[in-house]
């Protein structure tokens, strides 16, 4: 299991990489398909992230 702050900077790594992939030329870019899967990494990511802090006394999901 990853730590809050693994978990933040593997999501802070993806979303460079992502944006650097959605930059890139569309003869270097990586496939749609495969960034698609990079996305649905970070969102299952953001829900560990969302879920651990909701169950710290006083803090809310928001």
């Amino acid at each position: 299991m990853m730590s809050a702050r693994e978990l933040r900077e593997t999501l802070e790594d993806l979303w460079d990489w992502v944006h650097e992939a959605e930059m890139a030329h569309e003869d270097i870019a990586p496939s749609d398909n495969l960034i698609q899967e990079i996305r649905q990494q970070m969102g299952k990511i953001i829900e560990e992230r969302v879920e651990r802090h909701s169950e710290e006394i006083g803090r809310s999901a928001e």
